[in-house]
This record gives structure tokens, sequence and C-alpha cells, in this order.
């Protein structure tokens, strides 16, 4: 559960981020999933050889998920839709705006 809530903070603080840097939200969202399934992919990979796997039964394995537990799952699909969420909130309020544009009016 504290893995959910802290990889939710960090993915909702990465939207946050690269949207003030000006970067297009959709591109913001594959980012934040792509590293969220990366970590997951390499933590599994690790897990999959200390269990005993053979080296590229365990890549494999990790790579397309069917070696994967339902918490590398859910590790990965709850930032990601955090981000999606987080990504469409700004959207539709307007705030998908780079960090100068909104902070404009307080730097004068």
């Amino acid at each position: 559960m504290f893995a959910l809530v802290t990889h939710s903070v960090l993915s909702i603080v990465g939207v946050l981020i690269f949207n003030g840097l000006g970067f297009p939200l959709p591109w913001i969202v594959f980012f934040i999933s792509a590293v969220f399934y990366m970590r997951e992919q390499g933590q599994r990979e690790h897990d999959l050889k200390n269990m005993g796997w053979k080296t590229v039964r365990a890549w494999l394995g990790a790579t397309f998920a069917f070696g994967w537990s339902f918490d590398n799952f859910l590790q990965w699909v709850v930032p990601t839709l955090v981000a999606i969420a987080v990504a469409c909130l700004l959207f539709y309020t307007g705030y998908n705006l780079p960090l100068e544009t909104l902070l404009a009016p307080y730097w004068q």
C-alpha cells in the first residue's frame, strides 16, 4: 500500500514538473507510465533470477509481464492512471501551460 501511495505522489509531481517545463500532456503520461513500467520490469527480472529462473526466461517473463505478480501490475498501473487523471485535470482546467506563463504575474 505504501508503494502505491509513494508511486502516485511521484507520478503527480512528475506530471506537474514536466507540465511546467512545457512538455505536451500525452507525452508526459507516456513517459511516467514508461518509467514505472521499466522500474517494475527491472525489479521483477531481478526477483525472477533470484527465484532460479534462467536469464533469458527471467528477462522474457519480466519484459512481457507473464512473470509479474499482481502487486507489480498495481505498482505500474496505479501511477499511470494517476498521471492520466492529473493530466486530464490540468487539460480541462486550462493549467496545461508552461511554468513561466503561470507564474508571470508574480515575477513582475
